[in-house]
């Protein structure tokens, strides 16, 4: 067993775990949702496998430290490790609970009971507040407690008392338990600890306590049992459907600072910027629309289409300077679209044969561009990766492999990326938290076969 404790925004939780998976981010699917700002919706994983403690980074996340020290990757956890991640700080303690105390010796009749509750902590709510503790206990300092002597035997119906009550309890946990299954939790108990999870807004941890009830424990319920596990099924549905909704519209609120918002403060000025301009602006409002037809900027987004459409309409034909100047804002940031650039001048040559000497001069000058740009990207992958920023190197080389156009350059990039040491925690990490991407990387043969060979 293991026990963590969480700091942040000063706030203090204790939390105990036995065996299993912890996912650790902002995003409320998560096990344990952290609330700072720089933290990523899934930010990590942690794996409580026997007594080994293995901590995983996500793909393209800030790297969680560990005892001062970045933890890109995988890294196995010493029994008192200190974890960083953003603005909040996990403390692991193995060292509590690795041994369980033994039984008192006045109290035999309870050794079967104790010896049964091994597997009870992975039914348990993952998180036990700890603010009403006193100022030492929370401060990690142990707390003596001074022993009472009696210096005189007790009477000998105290001592029966004594046995009957332990007695009592071991019948109550006796009947709470669920021996078939090994968990030592009943139906009962794992629906009451999941509805005290839900209510806390741990639906990770609710999520986890329905879980454990199997699909033939789940036919022996009462109908009253199986209605209160339906309920909570369908209301914790009910908030990941809220949480994704979240998510994709937290991306939404992102890609349209960078893209929308940031592109019309800095290149649209005066009462009638120039067209080609509007015209890349019209275009990223409607893949906005698109991907996020429900974000609640909507309404703004739609007052400047409005707006700008007097300038441009999207249904007319684009011109050679529509088009040089939307090649160019594909190409004057990371991750570089050379992909979809050449894509847009073949086809402007094909729409317009009149254009083809000036877009072919604009071809030219785009490839040149585009081999300078890849030699440069293979330097910093390999100087990312020696100073351990092994997230940052893996992501150069994916982009690289989706945008860049040229068939051998991505097939080079291709070939680095899945030679890479550890890269199977990577792709996982992509198809958890980014599916469409991973989905369209995949595509690639030589990534393809790699990731069908980890059985991704």
């Amino acid at each position: 067993m293991a026990r963590l404790i969480l700091e942040e925004g000063g706030e203090r939780r204790a939390f105990r775990f036995d065996q299993g998976k912890l996912t650790i981010g902002s995003g409320e699917a998560c096990t344990l949702t952290l609330k700072s700002p720089d933290v990523a919706e899934v930010h990590c994983d942690l794996e409580f496998a026997g007594d080994k403690v293995t901590l995983r980074a996500r793909a393209g996340v800030q790297p969680p430290v560990v005892n001062g020290a970045p933890a890109p990757g995988e890294t196995v956890l010493g029994a008192s490790a200190v974890i960083g991640i953003g603005s909040a700080t996990l403390r692991l303690d193995l060292d509590e609970s690795a041994a369980p105390q033994a039984a008192p010796k006045a109290a035999p009749q309870a050794a079967p009971a104790a010896a049964s509750r091994g597997p009870v902590a992975a039914a348990k709510s993952k998180e036990e507040r700890i603010s009403s503790a006193k100022p030492a206990a929370r401060s990690g300092a142990r707390v003596q407690r001074a022993k009472r002597s009696v210096s005189r035997g007790m009477p000998s119906y105290v001592y029966a008392l004594i046995g009957l009550a332990v007695v009592g309890v071991g019948f109550m946990v006796y009947k709470n338990m669920d021996l078939d299954s090994g968990t030592g939790y009943s139906p009962v108990e794992r629906i009451r600890v999941a509805t005290a999870n839900f209510n806390d807004a741990n639906y990770g941890g609710a999520r986890q306590s329905l879980d454990l009830i199997d699909e033939e424990t789940l036919a022996g319920l009462s109908p009253e049992l199986r209605k209160k596990y339906n309920e909570l099924r369908s209301r914790l549905a009910e908030k990941a459907k809220e949480s994704d909704l979240a998510m994709a519209n937290d991306r939404g609120t992102k890609w349209k600072s960078t893209q929308l918002d940031r592109f019309r403060t800095d290149r649209l000025h005066g009462a009638k910027p120039p067209r080609e301009r509007v015209r890349v602006y019209l275009k990223r409002v409607r893949e906005f629309k698109e991907r996020w037809p429900a974000h609640p900027e909507m309404d703004e987004v739609l007052r400047y289409e409005s707006r700008f459409k007097e300038i441009c309409d999207l249904s007319s034909p684009a011109t050679f300077t529509d088009i040089a100047y939307e090649v160019k804002t594909m190409t004057w940031a990371f991750p570089r679209d050379y992909k979809g650039a050449f894509a847009l001048i073949e086809r402007h040559i094909i729409d317009n044969p009149g254009d083809a000497a000036h877009c072919n001069e604009l071809l030219a000058t785009m490839r040149s561009e585009q081999e300078e740009f890849f030699l440069d990207r293979k330097l910093q992958v390999r100087y990312e990766w020696e100073r351990n920023q092994k997230g940052q190197a893996v992501e150069i080389l994916i982009q690289l492999i989706l945008t860049l156009g040229d068939e051998d350059m991505v097939q080079e990039s291709a070939d680095e990326l899945v030679s890479m040491k550890g890269i199977e925690d990577w792709f996982r990490g992509y198809k958890e938290d980014r599916p469409e991407q991973f989905a369209e990387l995949r595509k690639h043969p030589t990534v393809g076969a790699k990731v069908s060979s980890l059985g991704l």
